[in-house]
């Protein structure tokens, strides 16, 4: 709509008439417009390790996930979910295995290239309902979401802040917002991820702490508004956000306390340490991460 007004108004100042002017929406007007309901999607990327999700895609470790709204009425929620994934073959990983072990090429001699890495892609599917999106205090990552399984839990908000953490964040700038990394209920599922054990292992040995517990679920707004680019219903846009995080990470919210989603989860360089990609832990901090690409409310 906005493009044709904008087509519209160009069109009718070369014919000599004055146009309308339909002025653009601010980040904060955009923000409170965004409302989704039952039927809305929307569409999720990794963002491992607090990398764009676009650069892990372009080189096959990105997953792609479609988030549907089977019902929308605060403070319940019910979704179902899609995911594509990129899953490396058995025999790419012996190749590329085998090429690692390859002595280096002397001086003088071309050293062979790589092996192209070889995928294959895997659909999965499953859902998940909220019933606390008033006062719950936990999020419930895409991580910990299991294919065949209704894995909803008593507390947890799935991609959406509760409305008292919102208010929270903005009026005070803390808020409680737990990961659920240390849930007994929630362990089942982040175990079967590869690299779990050695990501939690890292945690409590590099975590600060002056009680002698890492704080990893007070999260702390920064002073001022943040802005988030995406595309809804087909057009790109930017919204006002209420960006926050901790020492362990980063998330970034819709600033719209009828509509706050998690439109970004993010590792920070303190989490995962300065060896991420070389890190046994890597596989699984790869899965916790994520950022909204796209919303259809319509």
């Amino acid at each position: 709509m906005r493009t044709f007004a904008a087509i519209a108004a160009i069109l009718l100042a070369g014919a000599g008439c004055v146009p309308t002017v339909f002025p653009l929406r601010t980040p904060a007007e955009e923000a409170a417009a965004l409302l989704v309901r039952a039927g809305s999607t929307i569409t999720l990327s990794e963002s491992p390790l607090g990398l764009a999700g676009d650069w892990f895609q372009a080189f096959g470790h990105g997953n792609t996930r479609v988030v549907t709204l089977e019902r929308w009425e605060l403070p319940h929620a019910s979704l179902r979910w899609v995911s594509e994934e990129k899953i490396e073959t058995e025999a790419s990983k012996r190749a590329r295995e085998a090429f690692e072990a390859l002595p280096p090429a002397p001086v003088g001699e071309i050293a062979p290239k790589p092996p192209e890495p070889a995928y294959d892609a895997v659909t999965r599917a499953g859902e998940a309902h909220a019933d606390d999106l008033d006062d719950g205090d936990g999020l419930l990552l895409p991580a910990a979401w299991t294919e065949g399984e209704d894995v909803s839990r008593d507390g947890r908000t799935l991609l959406w802040l509760s409305r008292a953490q919102y208010d929270s964040l903005v009026a005070t700038r803390v808020a409680t917002v737990r990961f659920g990394l240390f849930d007994e209920e929630l362990a089942g599922a982040y175990e079967a991820l590869a690299g779990f054990k050695s990501f939690i292992e890292s945690l409590n040995k590099d975590a600060p702490s002056s009680t002698g517990k890492p704080d990893f679920d007070a999260m702390h707004a920064d002073e001022q508004w943040g802005e988030y680019r995406l595309k809804v219903d087909g057009e790109e846009i930017s919204v006002r956000t209420v960006q926050a995080g901790n020492w362990f990470a980063r998330i970034v919210v819709l600033a719209n306390p009828e509509n706050p989603l998690v439109l970004q989860v993010k590792l920070t360089p303190a989490a995962y340490g300065p060896d991420a990609l070389l890190s046994p832990a890597t596989a699984f901090a790869r899965s916790f991460g994520y950022e909204v690409v796209s919303i259809t409310t319509k």
